[in-house]
């Protein structure tokens, strides 16, 4: 554990800190990770939050142990979408990859190509694994059809397949979750 102690001044709120530590670390960084999809980026945002909770130790340790929960929850959430927003330049854009290119005139690639970010890689989530990880893989991180195909153990030509299959299951989804009706 890094010493985080060294930004508390009372040893009764050391101990707490320890405590929240080992309780917390764990679930902390499944929150971040779930949000930046980076082994790295996840275990950078879990530490920052533990700065910043030794920082509010003297407020923490007067909160109740839901109270407490819910407030780190908000920390390591919030400096993990803050993170990921600045490491997104363009949140609006999901297939914009220069190795994907999204056929305007098709209605199914126009139509996901309209969907905000966040909503698809929710959407993604939904679908079944053969699916939802090539996309993954792929798109979100960027890898070739080729490496995509040698981490499945197919060819790239079954990456390909997969995807078109993808995409259109995905769109469906997209539909059935009302994403393009008007008010949207």
């Amino acid at each position: 554990m890094l010493s985080y102690t060294v930004l508390i001044d009372d040893k009764d709120n050391e101990i707490l800190f320890d405590q929240i530590y080992n309780s917390y670390r764990q679930g902390m960084y499944q929150i971040a990770y779930s949000i930046l999809h980076d082994v790295q980026l996840a275990e950078d945002m879990t530490a920052e939050t533990f700065v910043r909770v030794a920082a509010n130790m003297k407020k923490i340790s007067t909160m109740t142990e839901q109270k407490r929960r819910d407030y780190i929850a908000i920390i390591i959430r919030n400096i993990s979408i803050d993170e990921y927003r600045k490491r997104r330049k363009n949140p609006e854009v999901f297939f914009d990859n220069e190795n994907f290119v999204i056929d305007q005139n098709n209605p199914e690639d126009s139509a996901i190509g309209k969907v905000r970010y966040m909503d698809l890689v929710t959407t993604i989530d939904q679908l079944p694994d053969i699916y939802r990880d090539a996309l993954k893989l792929r798109f979100l991180y960027q890898l070739t059809a080729e490496e995509t195909g040698k981490l499945l153990g197919i060819s790239a030509n079954n990456v390909n397949q997969r995807l078109l299959r993808a995409k259109s299951k995905l769109e469906k989804l997209l539909r059935e979750e009302h994403y393009f009706d008007e008010k949207r």
